[in-house]
């Protein structure tokens, strides 16, 4: 019998703390800014802040007993075995192990539990269990305990797509007798060419420039922006799209032609120090006004999600209206339009 506990929807990549720390560290430039490894990130002092159970500089190194775990490189061609310490005898009592799986960029990491018994209760709870990160390194994984043979699990196309984590923990219930740990193997699969039909615009050069067209009125900024009334740093990246609090009384616009009739998603960052920032539509006969943020929104980028119901050839309209207040600077970045709803 297998047990598998489903992770818990918290950890270390939600969007709530990068969005947090995104802010925290926009001061972070050249030589001070580390690159951090294996899904870490910089933090408000400029160091890397890793996820759980990696630690060093860069997050270079796994957290874990000395008789166990480590960093394991895969490659195509290569099938690599991870055995829990005196595999098939029982491992000692209170062992932690952590194992980082790393395959070139281009893969993904396909695990295989050849053979798997760690004890649980009458409730199906895992006294000691086998954690797999598929997804993110720094989110919870599945939980498995109990007898198993020939269960595999392979990292998403999304994310960190070429790392997958491993851990034992023992340690939970040391006082209860060991199973015989695990015998699993890991290779590489490659990843599956998906077709995104999405259209993405983040202002990054080299581009040839956003799907939305622009009419003049909307300039490209970099970190903090001209009048001190903007955004200090962009959403994502480096650059972004904004209109200045000096504009005027004239609307600055972003237009799209829907190439087809279906429901989008229309998703985007925008900073708003004043004055109105809409979504509107428009088709042969009616103006539709979708979506409008007004006044000043706060130090910060915030997020926004539209649906649009449009045909083909409608237009799509990012209006920015600064009003007579030359404060009321606009920003917008990380566009992106999807098929289906939000």
């Amino acid at each position: 019998m297998a047990v598998l506990v489903a992770p818990r929807l918290e950890g270390f990549n939600n969007d709530l703390m990068l969005a947090n720390l995104l802010l925290c560290n926009a001061h972070c430039k050249g030589s001070s800014r580390p690159k951090c490894e294996n899904g870490g990130f910089v933090d408000h002092n400029c160091e890397c802040f890793c996820p759980p159970s990696l630690k060093g500089d860069l997050c270079q190194t796994v957290e874990t007993s000395s008789a166990c775990g480590g960093i394991v490189y895969v490659s195509e061609s290569k099938v690599t075995e991870i055995k829990t310490p005196n595999w098939p005898s029982p491992y000692p009592a209170g062992t932690k192990c952590t194992w980082l799986i790393k395959a070139p960029a281009d893969m993904l990491v396909k695990l295989t539990a050849d053979d798997l018994d760690l004890p649980y209760n009458s409730l199906n709870r895992c006294y000691h269990w086998m954690e797999v990160r598929y997804n993110l390194i720094g989110q919870l994984g599945v939980k498995i305990c109990g007898e198993i043979k020939g269960k595999t699990w392979t990292t998403t196309p999304y994310g960190e797509s070429n790392l997958m984590m491993v851990r034992l923990d023992a340690k939970f219930a040391e006082d209860k007798d060991a199973g015989k740990g695990f015998s699993i193997s890991a290779t590489t699969a490659p990843k599956p060419i998906v077709e995104d039909k999405s259209k993405i615009c983040t202002f990054e050069p080299p581009s040839d420039g956003c799907f939305f067209e622009g009419d003049g009125n909307w300039f490209v900024g970099e970190d903090k922006s001209p009048s001190d009334y903007g955004p200090s740093f962009a959403y994502r990246g480096q650059f972004y799209a904004y209109v200045d609090g000096n504009n005027g009384e004239d609307a600055a616009k972003m237009t799209y032609k829907a190439p087809s009739t279906m429901e989008y998603c229309l998703s985007f960052a925008y900073y708003l120090s004043g004055g109105d920032l809409k979504i509107h539509s428009e088709d042969a006969n009616y103006f539709y006004e979708l979506w409008t943020a007004q006044g000043d929104q706060g130090d910060g980028w915030q997020k926004a999600k539209v649906d649009i119901n449009a045909k083909k050839d409608d237009l799509i309209f990012i209006i920015a209206e600064t009003g007579s207040d030359y404060t009321s600077d606009i920003a917008v970045d990380d566009i992106v339009l999807k098929e289906g709803v939000c």
